[in-house]
């Protein structure tokens, strides 16, 4: 890496480092002192975390609600403003 490069990435680091908060601060210089260590397993703890966020945010489960006609009215207002897609074929209206 030439100098240009290093003084580029010198100044992008400083400022983020003087974007971060106290407690995030403390975090990094902790870890550039060496005083963290890494853990038996972590590598196995991760995917087994990671497995977990990918279940969680599985979108093919269905649930059945009953609800009136007027409450769905008032949630396909809130989708529209929030940009959710809400499709009339997955809504049973039930009197």
């Amino acid at each position: 890496m030439d100098k240009g490069n290093c003084d580029t990435a010198s100044k992008r680091e400083k400022k983020i480092k003087s974007e971060l908060s106290p407690q995030e601060k403390d975090i990094i210089e902790s870890f550039e002192q060496g005083e963290w260590e890494s853990i038996a397993g972590a590598k196995a703890e991760i995917q087994r975390y990671q497995q977990y966020a990918k279940v969680t945010f599985k979108t093919d489960r269905r649930v059945n609600i009953h609800i009136s006609k007027k409450d769905i009215e008032i949630i396909r207002k809130k989708a529209i403003e929030e940009g959710i897609a809400l499709s009339d074929t997955n809504i049973k209206y039930y009197s």
